[in-house]
Parts: C-alpha cells; sequence; structure tokens
C-alpha cells in the first residue's frame, strides 16, 4: 500500500514538457506547404505516462502529415530511448495572412499544448484603370496602364501578351514588365498598349501577365472603333453646246460613327477632259460623323458633242475612297444654206428665190433675223 500511494503521489507531482512551446511557420505561399516542423513530448521525471490522442484545434490549414504522429498509443518510461515521441506538423496556407492553430497532446498524465502560428503569402497583381477614347478608323490611341503587386509574395514576370478575339486591333507597344520582379507591397510596371481599328465597331482583347511561379493575372480590354461612311450626291448637267458651260455641285456627306478626312478629290475617266473643278470645299477638310457635308463644283466644258463620261472620285485618309460615275450631254449647232442663183432680169420684173437653212447639229438654232449685207 505505501509503495502505491507513493508512485501515485510521483506522477502527480512531476509534469511533463513539451519542447518548444510554439511552432512558427514563417511566410509560405498560398498553395504551396512548408517544411515540416517536429513537437516533441517529453517524459520528464515521470515514471511513465500514456499518450491517448493528438489533436489540432483552430485554422485548418495546420495538417498532421501521414506517419506524423509518432505519439498516439505510445508509453514513455525512464528508458531514454522511450522518453519522449515527436508529432510532425506542416502548414498549407489557402489564404495570406496569420493563422493561428494549437496542437494538443493528451496523456494519462496530463494534457500538452503546443501553440502553432503561420503566415500565408501570396501576390495579388492589380491594374490600373484604363478607357480607350473612341478612336476612328486609321487612327490609334495609347493607354499607359501600370501592373501593381499589392500582395504579400513577390511577383515574377515572365511574359507579357495579347489574346482575345480582336486581339489584332491592339498592340504592347512599350513594356518593362517582362523578366521583371515585382516586389510584394506595392512593386509596379508599366505597358503601353496601342488601340488601331480597321473597321468601325466595339472591339474586345485581354492583357496578360504570366508569372513562372503564379497564376497569370489578366485585364480586359475593350474600345470602340468610329467608321466614316461616305456618300455623293451626283448632280443632273444640263445639256450643253459645245463651246459653251455648265456648272454643277456635287455633295459629299458623312453618314457614318467617325469624322472623315478627305485628302483630294479628282476628276477621271474617258472625257474627264470635259469637265473641271470648280470650286472645291472638301480637300484637306475633316467632315464630321453623323450628317457632316462638304461641296464641290464642277464645270462641264464640251469640246465635243454627245454624251460624255467621267468618275468623281474622292480619296480619303481613314475611309474607303469612293469612285461616283456620272455624264453630262453636248450637242452643237451646224447651219447649212442652199445656194440662191439669180438670172438676168429685165427691168422692172423680178425673180424671186428661195433661202433654205438646214440645221444638221444636235442643238437647236433660234433664228432671230436674217440680214444682207
Amino acid at each position: 500500500f505505501f509503495s502505491l500511494m507513493l508512485l501515485g503521489s510521483i506522477q502527480s507531482a512531476q509534469a511533463l514538457s513539451r519542447s518548444p512551446a510554439s511552432l512558427e511557420f514563417l511566410n509560405t505561399l498560398v498553395g504551396s506547404s512548408s517544411s515540416p516542423q517536429q513537437a516533441l513530448l517529453l517524459r520528464g521525471h515521470t515514471l511513465y505516462a500514456r499518450v491517448t490522442s493528438v489533436s489540432l484545434s483552430g485554422s485548418a490549414d495546420f495538417a498532421i502529415p501521414a506517419g506524423g504522429d509518432q505519439c498516439t498509443g505510445r508509453t514513455l518510461l525512464l528508458i531514454p530511448s522511450i522518453s519522449q515521441c515527436s508529432v510532425t506538423v506542416v502548414f498549407s496556407p489557402t489564404s495570406s495572412g496569420l493563422q493561428n492553430a494549437e496542437l494538443h497532446l493528451n496523456t494519462t498524465a496530463g494534457n500538452r499544448t503546443v501553440s502553432l502560428s503561420g503566415t500565408g503569402t501570396n501576390p495579388d497583381i492589380s491594374f490600373s484603370a484604363v478607357s480607350f477614347n473612341p478612336t476612328n478608323v486609321g487612327s490609334a490611341d495609347t493607354q499607359n496602364i501600370t501592373v501593381t503587386n499589392n500582395g504579400s509574395a513577390d511577383y515574377d514576370v515572365s511574359f507579357v501578351g495579347l489574346s482575345g478575339g480582336n486581339a489584332d486591333q491592339f498592340l504592347i507597344t512599350s513594356d518593362d514588365c517582362t523578366s521583371h520582379v515585382l516586389s510584394s507591397g506595392g512593386g509596379s510596371c508599366q505597358v503601353a498598349v496601342r488601340f488601331r481599328p480597321e473597321n468601325g465597331g466595339s472591339f474586345t482583347s485581354q492583357l496578360n501577365v504570366s508569372s513562372t511561379s503564379f497564376p497569370s493575372a489578366s485585364l480586359a480590354l475593350s474600345a470602340q472603333g468610329l467608321s466614316p461612311n461616305l456618300a455623293v450626291s451626283v448632280p443632273t448637267f444640263n445639256p450643253t453646246d459645245v463651246g459653251s458651260s455648265d456648272t454643277q455641285r456635287f455633295t459629299v456627306t458623312n453618314n457614318g460613327s467617325g469624322d472623315l478626312n478627305i485628302s483630294a478629290i479628282l476628276i477621271s475617266g474617258t472625257n474627264a477632259g470635259q469637265f473641271a473643278i470648280h470650286q472645291d470645299n472638301c480637300t484637306g477638310v475633316t467632315v464630321a460623323a453623323s450628317g457632316g457635308v462638304c461641296n464641290v463644283d464642277v464645270s462641264f466644258l464640251p469640246e465635243t458633242d454627245g454624251s460624255l463620261n467621267a468618275i468623281f472620285n474622292v480619296i480619303s485618309q481613314n475611309a474607303p475612297g469612293t469612285a461616283i460615275a456620272f455624264s453630262a450631254n453636248a450637242s452643237f449647232t451646224n447651219l447649212a444654206f442652199s445656194p440662191l442663183t439669180f438670172v438676168n432680169t429685165e427691168v422692172p420684173n423680178h425673180n424671186v428665190q428661195t433661202l433654205t437653212i438646214t440645221n444638221s447639229g444636235h442643238s437647236d438654232f433660234l433664228v432671230m433675223g436674217l440680214t444682207l449685207s
């Protein structure tokens, strides 16, 4: 009876110990696992202690890997080789920031707790706001985009590129991000992207920043292309006598969504020499979108008769050129007189002859009067 009482007294008086009292897992990337760390349960001066269970509480980012629990079911005795046991813990953060947990070592001689702490780190890539201006076909708009790492881990940039269905309408004109390491807590770099639409409409693309160590970060891009749409109203020339002239006005209208830049107005075609630009209010002019107009006065100066054809050409810097065919009719008069032959006539007799005037031309001839000279 005396021996049993002494044994119980010694066991209750002597405490188990653990080493260390806490485990700290320093910065660990989110999505990865830390190096394993061990906590030891030491028998101390206790005669024996049976470990009944080992458990974790707190953050689920801490875990005991398979085979990491070398304590549960063990009996710690005075013999040095079995006077302690170990538990291995791994930290695998699922989010950035500080995480805490406790390792519980439960024995027949009392329970011990090891404090666990770990910090999950992760880069956090953001992009500055970008808004492309509505841009005329043939023109361009370039925007600078700042890429910033607001996270707690450095981000290595391996590649910067564009993707998406309209990526060919955008172009990276400068890039100081590729092969650059964006330090945690605000490291940044810049990329310049140019939008140059080939036609009108809405266009989208995606700026992709890739890393060898982390997932890519992307920024959606959108822009509006403005397209001019020119129309030409063709006048009707009056029938014009050879040697005379008739001037009529051509009107150029921009019905599109973008301004129209006109670089030249030309007359071409088979009979272009029979026409001349009298006044040009279009060349070098920017015709506003949605109904802007300009005018060109063209004179018809026929040198020959008949139906004469030419082409009215509008040449633009930012829209497909337009060639409009037109025509005008020219005519001339061709008068012929029948001969008059008077035979000898005695006085006071008289001889009457009829004069016939014939117009074989294509233009009417109004006879205002006849005179003899």
